[in-house]
């Protein structure tokens, strides 16, 4: 079952992609953008825009210190990202 990776406070969790509506898999597509935007220091609050949003449950991480820490931890890491957890063919 091929998963996406959503962050949440404590890392990248596997969402199977049937899960997601196309709403969030945009919401999630537009919030990795602000988080490239925010690590790249062209704009710290770049991500506080997704304040309060969530992502099958999980609350995306807004704080720029936090998505910082997170990203030092190799969770942000967009190589990662496409060879998360895709499951079976």
């Amino acid at each position: 079952m091929p998963t996406v990776p959503v962050p949440g406070p404590d890392g990248l969790w596997p969402v199977p992609v049937e899960d997601l509506t196309p709403r969030e898999l945009s919401t999630l597509g537009s919030y990795f953008n602000a988080v490239q935007t925010v690590l790249a220091n062209r704009h710290p609050l770049a991500a506080t825009e997704f304040d309060g949003v969530t992502i099958a449950g999980i609350r995306l991480p807004t704080d720029p210190d936090e998505i910082e820490r997170l990203a030092f931890e190799g969770e942000f890491d967009i190589d990662e990202f496409y060879t998360f957890d895709r499951g079976e063919p």
